[in-house]
């Protein structure tokens, strides 16, 4: 028999019937393993499953804006101990007699305001610890 391009080889057909077999076969083994009330206990798991998990995501929230403030206080400390230390290397080096640089007394230098929601979490963190 010849087979045109509409008609799909029979051995085709024969992997496919093996293979919807197989799969028969691992859903019936998968319905004895698991009975009816299994199926339930596994849909309530898997509720308190996603419940945990939007705890998680609302806590991951939570901890990252302080996270993000403390990463910005961490950076502007990083470039203002670079400015300490390029000026003390400047005065250390030999040259003609400079004026006072009045950075180098702190006269100038102001600590940049700690954001009103950065304030808020350290006084709850404080005020629920005992401090």
């Amino acid at each position: 028999m010849k087979q045109t391009a509409k008609t799909p080889p029979a051995c085709c057909f024969a992997g496919r019937r093996k293979r919807i077999d197989e799969l028969m076969g691992q859903l019936r083994d998968f319905e004895q393993m698991v009975p009816g009330e299994s199926v339930q206990k596994l849909v309530t798991e898997n509720t308190s499953l996603k419940h945990r998990v939007r705890q998680l995501t609302e806590e991951h929230r939570t901890l990252q804006e302080p996270l993000e403030g403390a990463r910005s206080n961490n950076r502007f400390a990083e470039k203002r101990i670079a400015d300490l230390e390029a000026q003390l290397v400047e005065l250390q080096q030999p040259g003609p007699t400079r004026p006072q640089d009045h950075r180098l007394t702190g006269a100038s230098y102001q600590r940049p305001e700690t954001p009103r929601s950065h304030r808020a979490c350290w006084r709850t963190r404080n005020a629920s610890s005992g401090k």
